[in-house]
Parts: C-alpha cells; sequence; structure tokens
C-alpha cells in the first residue's frame, strides 16, 4: 500500500503536532530573565512577567496555544476545503513552523501572537461571503488589533485589514466596524491608562516608540537575536517550501473554486506581512510564530501536488530536521 503524507489521518497529524510542541517546550532553553514591568508597559510585558514568575504554568498555556493553533488551522483550512480533499497537513506544518527556533525566553508570548493570528486569519477569510460578514470582520479586526501590544514588531498585520476589503469585496459599513475593531483594543488600553492616573495616551506613545524602534535586520545584526545554523536552515526550508507553494497555487490558479483560491491568495498576503517584520525589532522566534500561520495553509499545497515519495522525504527531513533544532538549542 502507498503511503500517501497529504492524505494521513487525523490522530497521525495531531501526534505529530503534540510531539513536536513537548519538544520545544519541555527541551528548549529557558531564556533570560525579562526586565521589571514598568509602569508603561504594554500587555506583551505582561505575559513575560508571567513567564518570567510562573514557568510551569507557562509552558502548559503555551503547549495548550500550540495544540489548539495547529488543530484550528486544520479544521479551517478543511472547512474552506483549500486542497480539493480532505488534507490535515497544516497541523504538524504548524508546530514545524512555529518551534523551528525552540522554546525561548518568551514563547508563552509567541505562541499566544500565533493563536491570535490564527483566530484573525480565520476570521478575514470567513467574511468572504454573500451577505454581510459585521461579526468576523470585528473579531478578525479586534485580533489584529492586539497583535501590536502583544508584540510591537507585528504592527505590519495592520496591513491585512485593507487587503481583506479589498480582495473580498466588503462594504463601506463592514469596513468602518471593522476600523472600529482594530482601534478598540489600543483604545482600552488608554482609558485603563487614565483610570490610573497616567496620561490618555501614554500606551499609545509608548507603542508608537517601540514600533519604530530597530528598524534594520535585527536577525542578522543583533547579538541577542542570532540563532545557530539548524533552526535558520530548518526556517530557510520552510521559507523555500512555502514559496514554492505559492508559486504553485498562482500557477493552477482556476483549479480551485473562487472562495479556495482567494484565501490562498489572502495566505500569501499574511507571509509576507509577517516577513516584513524582519525589518523592524522583531526576533526569530516572533517572525516564526506569526509566519508559521499562513506557512501551514500554503504548504499543504506543495505536497498535494508532488509524487508521495518526494513529498514523504521532504516531509521526515521537515520532521526530524524540527526535532534537532529544538534538542540542540
Amino acid at each position: 500500500m502507498k503511503m500517501d503524507i497529504a492524505r494521513q489521518p487525523l490522530p497521525v497529524a495531531c501526534l505529530t503536532l503534540a510531539a513536536v510542541a513537548v519538544a520545544a517546550i519541555w527541551c528548549g532553553s529557558g531564556g533570560s530573565a525579562p526586565s521589571p514591568v514598568r509602569p508603561d508597559a504594554l500587555p506583551g510585558d505582561w505575559v513575560s512577567a508571567f513567564q518570567f514568575r510562573y514557568p510551569g504554568w507557562s509552558r502548559w498555556i503555551a503547549l495548550f496555544c500550540i495544540l489548539f493553533t495547529g488543530i484550528y488551522l486544520g479544521r479551517f483550512s478543511n472547512r474552506f476545503n483549500l486542497y480539493a480533499g480532505r488534507c490535515y497537513l497544516p497541523i504538524p506544518f504548524f508546530g514545524m513552523a512555529a518551534c523551528c527556533f525552540g522554546a525561548g525566553g518568551d514563547s508563552l508570548l509567541h505562541f499566544v501572537v500565533a493563536a491570535i493570528a490564527a483566530i484573525a486569519v480565520r476570521n478575514c477569510c470567513a467574511a468572504f461571503r454573500n451577505g454581510y460578514g459585521f461579526n468576523e470582520l470585528f473579531r478578525a479586526s479586534l485580533c489584529l488589533g492586539l497583535l501590536p501590544l502583544l508584540s510591537p514588531a507585528t504592527w505590519p498585520v495592520w496591513l491585512l485589514l485593507p487587503m481583506t476589503v479589498f480582495l473580498f469585496g466588503r462594504t463601506l459599513r463592514e469596513t468602518a466596524v471593522a476600523v472600529f475593531g482594530l482601534g478598540l483594543p489600543l483604545f482600552a488600553l488608554c482609558y485603563l491608562s487614565w483610570a490610573r492616573g497616567d496620561g490618555f495616551a501614554a500606551p499609545a506613545a509608548t507603542l508608537f516608540d517601540r514600533c519604530a524602534e530597530g528598524a534594520g535586520w535585527p536577525v542578522f545584526i543583533r547579538p541577542e537575536t542570532a540563532v545557530s545554523c539548524i533552526p535558520l536552515l530548518l526556517a530557510g526550508g520552510l521559507l523555500l517550501l512555502t514559496a514554492g507553494a505559492a508559486a504553485i497555487h498562482f500557477q493552477t490558479f482556476y483549479n480551485l473554486p473562487r472562495k479556495a483560491r482567494l484565501v490562498l491568495v489572502f495566505c500569501v498576503c499574511c507571509f509576507v506581512s509577517g516577513l516584513s517584520t524582519l525589518f523592524f525589532s522583531a526576533g526569530p522566534s516572533q517572525v516564526a510564530a506569526l509566519c508559521a500561520v499562513p506557512a501551514a495553509v500554503l504548504l499543504p499545497v506543495l505536497f498535494v501536488r508532488s509524487q508521495h515519495l518526494l513529498a514523504s522525504v521532504i516531509y521526515v527531513s521537515l520532521l526530524v530536521g524540527s526535532f534537532i533544532s529544538t534538542l540542540l538549542q
């Protein structure tokens, strides 16, 4: 009997994700202690402080975020019929992409960012419908507005909101609701700052300063963001495979229904916006956590259109590389 990696059963995909997640959370390095929480701290600083104070609980929460996000993406991709048949490859691929740089000092923050990004992507795609999509657009914009508060380097994901409106043909009223949802998390944080007696615009000023700092290529310049060659090789392989999957999708663009092909185009835009955080203060784990969501959705496009033997070799190589990457950190 031929082994088809692209059509592996759901239990095997979930077990693979769980194995990669456990290796990344429990075998990765713990990282350095974060600085004390300042009065102008953003929610991302609160999450980092929680991980430093409660490392045991943080590992379990991070593990839950990995499992939830992987299964969530698998359900999302099959619900939208992105691969012309049942395919659960997004589940293990998310684990390989998100965990390729190990746990690190801010693993809880990065996997929370990945979970929120997955919810945002799914709701953006769910807004593509015949009727109004106020609920979906509001939830998506709320998640997009929350991401820079957790990790300021992820602010380019805000550009996904006009892309959603343009690509999925949303109305002006839906756009107004989405803009309101995008600014609601920052407004709520400013209101809490004002209630504590601080300035109302203090969180907005802090967010702007952190978004503006670190321009360049910090992954390759800064010593604190430097990583070993094995995670970089794995990340480079995933990057090339994702680019190949996007090229195959555009080459066979009209082989899928209109909704499926536009959803995959939107995932390509999400992947590009995630890579754009390299120009700012994003570390390698942040970029991996943010790009893992669209990469996990795009990679199966390559595998379902490849020969069984070639797909199996690439899949096993990525799986072994992800384990080696996490164990050696």
